[in-house]
């Protein structure tokens, strides 16, 4: 998954891992993100029984917005 603090320029990565029939993983939210995060996912399995995920893009990204 790559995913950055909204309004910076950076993507970062995180990993995701293989969980039943999909894929699971977390975004490591700082100080940087009080504005919210954007993400975007990209996940391959190495096993060829568990399809692709795509979810969204870096030109048009998914937006959380953080709980206090």
């Amino acid at each position: 998954a790559h995913f950055r603090a909204i309004g910076s320029p950076a993507w970062r990565t995180t990993k995701m891992n293989k969980a039943g029939n999909g894929f699971r993983g977390y975004l490591p939210a700082d100080r940087t993100m009080t504005a919210g995060v954007e993400y975007y996912i990209e996940a391959k399995s190495y096993r060829s029984s568990t399809p692709p995920l795509y979810s969204g893009s870096a030109k048009r990204p998914h937006k959380l917005k953080l709980r206090p």
